[in-house]
């Protein structure tokens, strides 16, 4: 799903930051329907895929009847309060892994159901610093010299140092805290499989709120990236898009695929300015990555590490100057101007 479908949206998006590839709310909700019509998980797993092909052909039929006008009913305040709230969710979701060893939730662990493991937030911590930190201490080194120089090239790559530096931490320091752990090796065969009439009349209805979210969350991530870097996303190739990488996330039996909050987030925060940045170089990554001896170095990688790097960019996204606006609106119109 992380290789086929980018290079696809590559093709036909037009949100320069959209990293396309899967995401926590879609695949929520794709379990959600999965579970509701097959109880066995091997089931599930393999009918994954069908999935994914009904929910990219109801976004293609959806471009073609041309109802990517809808999205003009979507206020800017609507879209930023969605995307804020997505934020706050993936920050939720991230902080279980920078205070817990034990797969425990940042609920579980404050509320002392789960007990909190020092090493792997010490990790956490030092990563968070570094990230917040990297571009401010670059700005001090000045602009002449060769210590500006690597302090600007240290600042530009601040998230690539952050998971280096913490996997050799661990090493040397830090037991037990968790690691990304075995990644399979190879990359997945294409093959498209066409379901039986019986299984898509069972999954349509399923598949439709799926697309609905998928278009909505995508166009929400990608308008909210576009604003900031002012430029236009066009809705109707939107629906292409993504209508063709869900597709092409099928032939390869993946899941279905979005435009990712935390990845768009983490485009911006690396100054990915082209399509092909945040889709095409992230699909070559990947499979390098499982096709190759690049896999064994990502093993490595501690967890909450990772997880502080989607929090710190995630957080960016967090439009906390449309809250105090509204609010003030509704002190000043007494809720007429919501």
């Amino acid at each position: 799903a992380c290789i086929l479908a980018p290079l696809v949206y590559a093709l036909l998006g037009t949100s320069h930051e959209g990293s396309v590839g899967t995401g926590g709310l879609v695949a929520l909700i794709a379990g959600e329907q999965l579970a509701a019509s097959y109880s066995d998980e091997e089931t599930r797993s393999q009918h994954v895929a069908t999935l994914s092909l009904l929910v990219g052909g109801l976004l293609l039929a959806m471009a073609a009847l041309q109802v990517s006008f809808l999205v003009r009913f979507l206020s800017r305040p609507a879209l930023s309060g969605f995307v804020s709230g997505s934020a706050l969710l993936i920050v939720k979701a991230m902080l279980g892994p920078m205070l817990s060893n034990e797969g425990a939730s940042a609920v579980d662990v404050l509320t002392r159901a789960a007990p909190p493991h020092y090493p792997t937030m010490c990790v956490a911590l030092a990563a968070c610093a570094w990230l917040v930190a990297a571009k401010p201490l670059s700005a001090l080194a000045g602009d002449d010299g060769r210590c500006a120089t690597v302090c600007a090239a240290l600042a530009r790559f601040k998230e690539l140092v952050a998971l280096t530096a913490t996997s050799l931490l661990v090493v040397v320091w830090a037991d037990g805290v968790q690691l990304v752990g075995y990644i399979p090796d190879g990359l997945p065969a294409v093959s498209l499989e066409i379901p039986s009439r019986a299984r898509v009349i069972n999954m349509l209805p399923g598949a439709a709120l799926v697309a609905v979210v998928v278009f909505v969350s995508s166009f929400a991530s990608a308008k909210k990236c576009a604003l900031q870097r002012g430029y236009h996303v066009v809705a109707a190739r939107e629906l292409w898009a993504l209508g063709a990488a869900n597709v092409a996330s099928a032939a390869v039996g993946g899941v279905p695929v979005q435009i990712g909050l935390s990845r768009s987030a983490l485009s911006l925060s690396l100054g990915v300015k082209t399509v092909i940045g945040s889709n095409v170089v992230v699909a070559c990554v990947v499979a390098a990555v499982v096709g190759g001896p690049a896999a064994d170095l990502v093993e490595r990688v501690p967890r909450c590490a990772l997880s502080s790097v989607i929090t710190v960019s995630a957080l960016k996204l967090v439009d906390a100057d449309a809250v105090a606006e509204l609010w003030e609106r509704r002190k000043l119109g007494a809720g007429k101007d919501l």
